[in-house]
């Protein structure tokens, strides 16, 4: 209804002249005059009743004179106009969507790859800068919670969520569990949290499955407390992008300053986060049959990109879990296309998330399936129960079910006396006691090797938290080096002496220096030939004593943590 009032106040002469404008710009970025709106129309007008029409227009906000006796471009109001009436065509007719073939989502196994390959291939689709965040778990549930026993002192907890993540949890036990009393746990454990987010387990939940589980309500609490934790490791949001150079292509966006801040934002994505955000929070509130929201100038929820056009879209993987994706460009985008990329991926991403599981194995922060891809080497195991164990990685966490059936076999078959004589070697046939003993060291082995797994995993997963913590820290502390470096810089050459000043810099060294005991060290790149894993090209410059694709200055440091990089270096190449 909003914009069909916006409509009413445009003749329909002035809607195919703001059309013209906007059209004209988009192609070529220059600023369009009455004689271009003459040949590009079939109105028939004259240059001067043209020229009227623009002046009425200009009024109204929805073109504006760059400078004087220049053309018109069109203002964030007509651009506003020209993407709500696209957004409306295109959502009354069938139109072909854009050819995505490099985009094989079928073919791919990790959620992760997808994404990355998304935003690579929209990249080169659109020449846009391009982001596609991780799906959003916030609304993330239970979807099923299993316990084993590993022996009589541990209980092995899996918890899989909705989206896939498997997290395991091992769990004390003061004394020993038979198999029934496991299974009623794990009955009880599903039927009262399955389907259920984090906001939606309170106190009143946990007080009931404790008063249920009896004795075993310390069992309880360690699930739950295990179940928090895994909520709480899906919290943070990742975003993969891709194509930010691209920005540099348009010269109303290439200037030093305007580059060097869009492309500092695509780096640190802490803005981008706030753009997810805001996209999924107006995806709910606004339904225009797409899916797709267009943030024109100053409506954009950054502030850094008020001088472009952002369209998002968001894309549901089922049971609440959704992502967003989005295209960073110019006003003068060419918004259809740019539209018709991102329906075409919300689709694929759709049917991706519909593939039998048979299918894709490994999905959405899966850890645990590609622990169980690592070898597992156990001393003094014989070859047959290295067999075992390898059958053991394959195996479901229902261990102890298919345990008790192999001993049921092994009975079944020294029951059997007709088998006595057989087989390839013709071995005698062994008491009964003896394969009991052979078949319970054989379950000894198999469990030492999954608790071995688990350990190793535990470790590494560990280690991996470690790390992504003090990366994530590093990262913070970073824009405060920064500021020291700004303004001690500043600092006049007759006030460095005064005892406030030297104290600074004095604050500012021992920062580097603790830094660098952690392994934090800066990315050396002047006079170093160019490279895109540790430098980020904002501008080329022209330099006789340096060879071409040499760094020429230094914009903002980079800095390493360990082998990883913590923020690329913003530097100026020769040309």
């Amino acid at each position: 209804m909003e914009n069909e009032n916006k409509e009413l106040e445009l003749s329909e002469r002035q809607l195919t002249i703001l059309d013209a404008i906007i059209r004209n710009y988009l192609a070529t970025g220059e600023p369009v005059g009455s004689r271009t709106i003459s040949k590009y129309t079939d109105l028939n007008l004259s240059s001067a009743t043209i020229r009227n029409e623009m002046s009425d227009l200009e009024e109204m906000g929805y073109i504006v004179q760059p400078h004087t006796s220049a053309g018109r471009i069109p203002s964030d109001k007509g651009y506003r106009l020209y993407v709500d009436h696209l957004i409306e065509t295109n959502d009354k007719k069938e139109k072909e969507l854009s050819d995505m073939k490099e985009l094989v989502i079928e073919n791919t196994e990790k959620m992760e790859q997808v994404l990355k390959q998304a935003a690579k291939v929209l990249a080169n689709n659109t020449n846009y800068a391009t982001l596609v965040s991780a799906p959003d778990v916030n609304h993330n549930k239970v979807k099923f919670i299993q316990l084993s026993q590993v022996d009589e002192q541990h209980l092995l907890a899996v918890i899989v969520m909705n989206n896939n993540m498997v997290r395991n949890k091992m769990l004390d036990l003061y004394e020993p569990l038979d198999n029934e009393t496991i299974l009623k746990l794990n009955i009880l454990l599903n039927t009262s949290l399955n389907g259920l987010a984090m906001n939606e387990i309170n106190l009143g939940n946990i007080a009931s499955i404790k008063e249920r589980a009896g004795i075993h309500s310390g069992i309880v609490s360690d699930v739950i407390d295990a179940l928090a934790q895994t909520f709480a490791e899906s919290e943070d949001l990742k975003i993969y992008t891709s194509g930010a150079t691209n920005i540099l292509k348009y010269p109303e966006l290439s200037d030093s300053n305007n580059a060097a801040t869009l492309l500092s934002a695509f780096e640190e994505k802490e803005e981008l986060a706030s753009l997810v955000t805001e996209s999924l929070s107006d995806s709910e509130k606004k339904d225009n049959g797409t899916g797709i929201q267009v943030y024109i100038g100053n409506e954009s929820p950054i502030q850094t990109m008020k001088d472009c056009s952002v369209v998002t879209a968001t894309y549901d993987l089922g049971e609440g879990v959704k992502g967003t994706i989005g295209i960073v460009g110019p006003k003068r985008m060419d918004y259809e296309k740019v539209m018709d990329n991102l329906k075409t991926l919300k689709s694929q991403l759709g049917r991706w998330s519909k593939m039998p599981e048979d299918i894709k194995k490994e999905t959405i922060d899966n850890e645990t399936a590609e622990n169980k891809a690592e070898e597992i080497e156990i001393e003094g195991a014989d070859e047959e129960s290295t067999q075992t164990v390898e059958e053991t990685k394959d195996a479901d966490v229902n261990e102890t079910e298919s345990d008790d059936d192999a001993l049921a076999d092994a009975d079944a078959k020294a029951d059997d006396k007709s088998d006595e004589k057989k087989g390839l070697f013709k071995k005698k046939k062994k008491d009964k006691k003896d394969e009991q003993i052979e078949e319970l060291n054989d379950r000894l082995k198999r469990q030492m090797a999954e608790f071995e797994n688990f350990r190793k995993r535990s470790e590494k997963e560990k280690s991996q938290m470690f790390d992504m913590g003090a990366k994530t820290i590093v990262e913070k502390i970073l824009p405060v080096i920064d500021n020291f470096e700004r303004g001690l810089a500043a600092v006049p050459d007759d006030k460095k002496d005064d005892p406030f000043i030297t104290g600074m810099d004095k604050v500012y060294k021992q920062m580097l220096t603790e830094l660098d005991a952690v392994g934090v060290k800066p990315i050396e790149c002047v006079g170093q030939e160019f490279d895109p894993d540790f430098h980020n090209a904002v501008m080329q410059v022209e330099n006789d004593e340096l060879e071409s694709g040499t760094v020429a200055q230094e914009l903002q440091k980079g800095y390493m943590y360990k082998d990883s990089v913590v923020r690329h270096s913003m530097v100026s190449v020769v040309q």
